[in-house]
Formats: C-alpha cells, structure tokens, sequence
C-alpha cells in the first residue's frame, strides 16, 4: 500500500462527510445566528447558540456517527418546521 491513501472508518462512526454536508451546517449555522438576532427569550437564545455550537463542532469532523446523525437531522428538521414562518 505504498503511496496509497487509506481512509480508515471506526465502527463508531460509520458516516463519512461530504461537501454537500458541510454547505448545509453551514445554512444552518447561518440560519439559527439569523434567529438568534430577532429572539427575546433567553431560553430560545440558548438553544439556538447550542444548536449552533453543536454545528461548529460537527463541522470540524470527516465522520460522525448514528447518534450524531440524529442529533443532527433533529436540528435539520426544526430549521425546515420553522424557516418558513
């Protein structure tokens, strides 16, 4: 395997990231820090700042795993119930 390059997955994380991942964390940091700036309550604030946390942290991986592929299409799915409001 010399000069090959050898992607190795962990059973942990099974998921690899794409370009088109990384473009939608990105609207949807966009999207809860355009929130953040129009919202009075402190505890919606927190959780969109945690939403938006969450998405920094994701956004610096190349592979996540089932749980945060929930977590994270939770965060997607809220983003599509309300962008639209």
């Amino acid at each position: 395997m010399h000069g090959e390059t050898t992607i190795v997955m962990s059973k942990k994380n099974p998921h690899q990231f794409k370009d088109k991942h990384y473009n939608g964390i990105a609207t949807l940091q966009k999207w809860y820090g355009s929130k953040i700036s129009i919202t009075r309550k402190k505890s919606t604030i927190a959780l969109y700042q945690k939403c938006i946390e969450y998405l920094t942290e994701m956004k610096k991986k190349q592979f996540y795993s089932k749980d945060e592929r929930t977590q994270l299409n939770r965060i997607r799915q809220h983003y599509q119930d309300f962008k639209d409001l």
